[in-house]
């Protein structure tokens, strides 16, 4: 059979009959579902497979992605007994976390796990909880993203700071945990994100894995499927290590709420012994607005022109 992506979302509830399942058997979750899925994809494959991509959706199938997973996942428990045998890539949906769904477990991981794992899946580590960042973005965020980036990468060409898009690894640490030439072990670092859009002015923290430290500027373009993630886990962890602003974009309603951070000395840093202080009350920007950014004085943003290709 040939390698084959497919694309699921499950219920956590069966993904937690799956995982007391693996344990039992004690065998990993991707396996029980791979066997599900190999056989489900074998049953359907001359009417639903397309240039080797099972997509699951209403459209081909006429029924939601939920209620396909589910039928996958009761093969899991049918087809239990199987040897594992065909090669078929499984990617989680996006917020599920590497064991159990959204729940928290107690296993934890670290940036020596995350560089680890399959090239081909994207992750992020927030407080040691892993999150697939499956599926991927629509044109509308990609859109808005290569928009930002365009706007700037033209404002700061010449000047000490860079931006870059995901994926792009930011890795955020305690400064405890800093060794004396300022390097961090990779197993003291619990938190990786991939912020959609980072500028960095510190040139000091990026290296050839991507970005050690707080960058100054962190943008998050929100979609259905990261919306609790990026707007409560990811901005709870930009303000503890000290990310200057932080951008949550929303695409549906053309809107950018700034988080900005204050502290007693009037800039956050993650650095200070003082703390990286604290976001205060975010402004929000529509479109038709022309967005001023506090890092750059002089760097203003025309929002109908960011917004104007949804």
């Amino acid at each position: 059979m040939e390698n084959v992506t497919v694309n699921l979302s499950f219920k956590k509830e069966l993904l937690a009959q799956i995982d007391w399942l693996a344990k039992k058997e004690s065998r990993s979750r991707s396996e029980l579902i791979r066997e599900a899925a190999r056989i489900y994809i074998a049953e359907n494959q001359e009417e639903h497979m397309i240039h080797n991509y099972f997509d699951i959706n209403p459209e081909r199938l006429n029924a939601t992605r939920f209620e396909v997973a589910e039928k996958v996942a009761e093969k899991v428990l049918e087809y239990k007994g199987m040897e594992n045998a065909g090669n078929v890539g499984y990617i989680g949906n996006e917020g599920y976390e590497r064991n159990r769904g959204n729940e928290k477990t107690e296993k934890k991981y670290t940036y020596a796990d995350y560089m680890t794992w399959p090239n081909d899946e994207r992750w992020e580590l927030i407080d040691g909880i892993s999150y697939n960042m499956t599926p991927a973005p629509s044109s509308g965020h990609q859109s808005i993203c290569t928009a930002l980036v365009s706007e700037f990468y033209q404002y700061l060409k010449g000047k000490p700071c860079k931006v870059f898009t995901a994926p792009f690894d930011v890795r955020l640490y305690d400064a405890k945990d800093a060794l004396a030439d300022g390097t961090v072990p990779d197993n003291k670092i619990s938190n990786v994100v991939q912020p959609d859009v980072t500028v960095i002015c510190s040139r000091n923290k990026i290296d050839v894995r991507g970005c050690l430290g707080s960058p100054d500027l962190a943008v998050e373009v929100i979609s259905k499927y990261t919306s609790r993630k990026d707007s409560i886990n990811k901005l709870n962890t930009y303000e503890k290590f000290g990310v200057r602003e932080f951008w949550m974009v929303r695409p549906e309603e053309k809107t950018i709420m700034v988080f900005r951070l204050d502290s007693k000395n009037g800039l956050g840093n993650a650095d200070s012994t003082d703390g990286p202080g604290r976001y205060g009350r975010p402004k929000v920007y529509g479109e038709g607005d022309i967005m001023e950014v506090d890092l750059f004085p002089d760097f203003r943003l025309n929002l109908s022109e960011i917004f104007q290709i949804l």
